[in-house]
């Protein structure tokens, strides 16, 4: 079976919101891309990376005496703009699939495609560290294990 590694965007469309139109990332496997083999593996879980984004609401001026008039208000909004590997949460599997991880470390050499760029996570940094602390699913994926299982679009296009 082939994973598709970057597919169409799905766009977000909000007339009350400048910018109107936001592409969010969709992950498109539940699993992570073996760079190696090129086939999904269920020893790590794609999870969304999300990015707080600044915005403006537009509202209907709150004074009486001007009726028509519209306001704009800062608004923060977070949007999803790409997927990474993770370590799933669950202590009952957790055993099997650090044997899993281990196996496929050993006998596959694949390389870590991770991070922004393709550029591994360094958790000694602040920012990564940050980032890696609001994903979603699971913990963060140790160098040298696979890369993401794809992902739909990036934000602000």
């Amino acid at each position: 079976r082939e994973l598709d590694i970057v597919g169409w965007t799905p766009i977000d469309e909000d007339e009350d919101r400048y910018p109107r139109k936001l592409a969010f990332a969709e992950c498109l496997c539940t699993g992570c891309v073996d760079v190696k083999t090129g086939r999904e593996t269920t020893a790590l879980n794609s999870v969304p990376i999300h990015q707080t984004m600044m915005v403006l609401r537009r509202k209907p001026c709150p004074r009486p005496s001007s009726p028509g008039l519209i306001t704009f208000e800062v608004d923060y909004i977070r949007v999803p703009v790409g997927c990474t590997c993770v370590l799933p949460h669950t202590k009952r599997e957790e055993g099997v699939q650090r044997a899993e991880l281990r196996e496929h470390q050993q006998h596959s050499g694949a390389a870590w495609l991770g991070g922004a760029g393709g550029v591994p996570w360094d958790m000694s940094s602040p920012r990564d560290s940050e980032i890696t602390q609001e994903m979603e699913g699971g913990l963060s994926t140790p160098r040298g294990l696979g890369a993401s299982g794809g992902l739909r679009g990036a934000a602000g296009k």
